[in-house]
């Protein structure tokens, strides 16, 4: 036996609990604005933005090669930057010895992000900490730190350029 329930018999048992829905939705709202605005810490992100050349090739044919092989290339610099520990350990001592810092090596790669602009060979390294100054300071070391390094890892490295360091924000990023 099956059983219908028509539109005018749930718009009654809506009309019934409406005071009930309108509470619940006024309740959830301040809970999550009481959150949002007291509890949770605002976290801020800076940018720098680098580029990494290799040797120029000889060989005009060469060229499209190359592009497509700096491409490629990127995917192993955001490893170096985000999994490799002895980058992370580097930024680490130098963020508390210059700017008094204390950070782990897993929080200083759970602050950072390594973003590529689609068909570009520029990359960022995005840091997000809980003041601006932290977030610019993590973004900055990264990248001279990275700066400095990668020709020892890679020997097909021609050039790092750190094209814009990190600035600070006023503006959180979340929540």
């Amino acid at each position: 036996m099956e059983e219908t329930v028509s539109l005018k018999e749930i718009f009654e048992i809506l009309k019934k609990h409406f005071s009930t829905i309108l509470i619940s939705m006024f309740a959830g709202l301040a809970l999550a604005g009481i959150v949002t605005f007291f509890i949770m810490t605002p976290q801020y992100s800076s940018r720098a933005q680098m580029i990494v050349a290799q040797p120029k090739s000889k060989d005009p044919d060469q060229n499209l090669n190359d592009v497509n092989y700096n491409l490629q290339m990127l995917n192993t610099y955001k490893d170096i930057i985000k999994e490799g520990d002895s980058l992370a350990l580097t930024v680490q001592k130098r963020l508390s010895s210059e700017y008094n810092l204390k950070m782990s090596t897993s929080e200083i790669k759970n602050s950072m992000e390594v973003e590529q602009s689609e068909n570009s060979q520029m990359f960022s390294i995005v840091a997000t900490g809980t003041s601006s100054a932290n977030a610019e300071h993590i973004a900055n070391t990264a990248a001279e730190v990275f700066q400095e390094t990668v020709k020892d890892v890679l020997t097909n490295v021609d050039k790092i350029t750190i094209v814009s360091r990190a600035t600070s924000s006023l503006k959180p990023v979340s929540p």
